[in-house]
């Protein structure tokens, strides 16, 4: 709170998008003695109309809500409660923001996998589907079928709109005819997807549309979901070659044409299969994503030890392949799901699900299947914030797939019952990778506050002010003789840089000293303010 004899007219405006409290005009809380009174002095009777509108008592001490009349401008009445002998102290009155990030979609609290991972606290920080320089985030999904007319999903849906749908031509010369909607490997052709509710379900947990106050969400509320059906081995080679000329052709075309695809799931596989048996398919991998694609892969739904059962494509030994096993809402490890300690990588949230299944309904369900889309929507979510990683993306892009994994795997919880059978002994937490990434993002600079810029004429005082970490930051202005005259709350940026603009015409002219405290200690810089008011 503000003393008597500072001003509390220094209004803090930070210039990237979150949520503001609104100040409520004309209203204040004040401090006095409990057996004062409010007085204005010589000036009574050109505010003898304002409001007492509520008290609080705490000991000897009042604090009074007042309004002040509307016809009163903002500066006079911050003189008058500066100037009255009986206040202490005084703020503003503002409405509160809830700080929730949480979407409105209907059944969302039933959707427990997304606080366990902390995907609600990513999505504080954004939910565009883009990348920092634009580029629409695109997933492949590899299923037996799909039910690609869902409401929650359409929107999500990546379209190919180089292809005229269903004219039985290859329109913009990728290789494929009528992908307009993903591709059916089943077919060869076309983007005729078997309606099931498997891969719908799968689609679901990656990309439901998210915020829409429909249904439920997914890990990623907003993203371009690109689904291949397949029901062979050949099948599903297919598909990840599709994914993969769908982002070379990205790349070549500057993004005019195919996808910007990061990240692949596939929840069906071969059992009791070996990479011996499968060294084409397992190759792929490697294909993939030397191009830049990080793929995620559910393991068994068997309490087995996949090295000895079998698992393809989850015993394939490429390092763009992240296999994934099932754990619940108590962070155990499903009995029925697959382990082994080199070739299971990590664990994810499977078992009761909610998805939605292909008539549209909501409907809870378990396995590998569900664990696996969670991994792989953390790879999409985590290219929507990362300038540096972006540009590592479209020039060493087998590289960019490569931290992405480590972020996921490192950057994660650890869990006893993973502990010794899988190779991370971890769960996935997507807050703790979008630290880590973060860190790596270099939201940081030599100096913690690089420019200081104030116009006398606006009253104005800017700080350009660069964090080497997402934290919320003290802010604060004292005059000569150490009181303060403003106080305030940087929040968390996760673009970095903030820039700051405050307030300054109420106070007197002087010198000041402005403060900045975060968790790598106390900046301040001198300045003067040679003139009262608008300056």
């Amino acid at each position: 709170m503000m003393r008597r004899h500072t001003i509390l007219g220094a209004l803090l405006v930070i210039c990237f998008s979150l949520s503001k409290a609104q100040r409520i005009a004309h209203q204040y809380i004040i401090e006095r003695r409990a057996e004062s009174s409010i007085s204005f002095g010589k000036d009574e009777n050109a505010v003898n109309n304002y409001k007492v509108l509520g008290t609080i008592q705490l000991g000897n001490t009042e604090f009074d809500l007042i309004e002040f009349p509307k016809n009163l401008q903002s500066s006079d009445e911050i003189r008058l409660l500066a100037q009255s002998p009986n206040i202490l102290g005084f703020q503003i009155n503002s409405t509160l923001t809830s700080r929730s990030c949480n979407p409105n979609d209907p059944l969302f609290a039933t959707q427990w996998s997304m606080e366990k991972i902390g995907a609600n606290e990513v999505w504080c920080f954004g939910n565009s589907g883009l990348s920092p320089e634009g580029d629409t985030i695109a997933i492949g999904v590899v299923d037996l079928g799909f039910n690609i007319n869902e409401d929650d999903l359409f929107l999500n849906l990546f379209h190919n709109y180089g292809e005229i749908p269903d004219n039985m031509k290859d329109d913009d010369a990728n290789g494929y005819v009528d992908d307009y909607t993903g591709y059916s490997a089943r077919a060869g052709i076309g983007d005729d997807h078997p309606i099931m509710s498997h891969g719908t379900q799968v689609l679901s947990t990656i990309g439901a549309r998210g915020d829409n106050k429909v249904k439920l969400t997914g890990v990623m509320q907003k993203v371009k979901l690109v689904p291949c059906s397949a029901n062979t081995s050949f099948d599903m080679m297919d598909c990840y070659v599709y994914f993969m000329q769908l982002r070379k052709q990205y790349m070549r075309s500057n993004g005019k044409k195919g996808g910007f695809v990061v990240g692949t799931n596939i929840s069906v596989g071969i059992p009791d299969a070996f990479p011996t048996e499968y060294s084409l398919l397992c190759g792929i991998y490697d294909s993939v994503g030397i191009n830049g694609i990080l793929n995620s892969c559910a393991t068994i739904n068997d309490p087995y030890d996949i090295a000895v059962a079998g698992d393809i494509p989850g015993l394939c030994p490429s390092p763009y392949l992240i296999t994934v096993t099932n754990t619940n809402s108590q962070d155990r490890k499903v009995t029925a799901a697959g382990y082994n300690k080199v070739h299971v990588d990590m664990g994810a949230p499977g078992e009761d699900i909610p998805g939605i299944n292909s008539s549209g309904n909501v409907e809870p369900v378990s396995g590998c299947s569900f664990s696996s889309p969670h991994v792989t929507a953390t790879v999409g979510l985590l290219y929507q914030f990362c300038p540096k990683l972006t540009t590592l993306a479209k020039t060493q892009p087998d590289s960019a797939a490569r931290l992405v994994r480590k972020l996921i795997e490192t950057c994660s919880d650890k869990l006893v019952d993973l502990t010794g059978i899988t190779a991370t002994g971890s769960r996935l937490n997507v807050y703790k990778a979008f630290n880590c990434l973060m860190e790596y993002c270099g939201v940081t600079s030599p100096e913690r506050i690089a420019e200081l810029h104030y116009t006398l004429s606006q009253g104005k005082l800017q700080v350009d002010y660069h964090p080497t970490r997402i934290e919320a930051a003290d802010v604060g202005i004292f005059n000569v003789t150490g009181q303060v005259v403003l106080k305030s709350i940087i929040p968390a940026n996760p673009n970095g840089a903030s820039n700051i603009i405050l307030d300054i015409s109420y106070l007197p002219q002087g010198l000041y000293i402005f403060t900045l405290n975060d968790s790598d200690g106390k900046k301040s810089i001198k300045f003067i303010k040679i003139s009262k008011g608008s300056g």
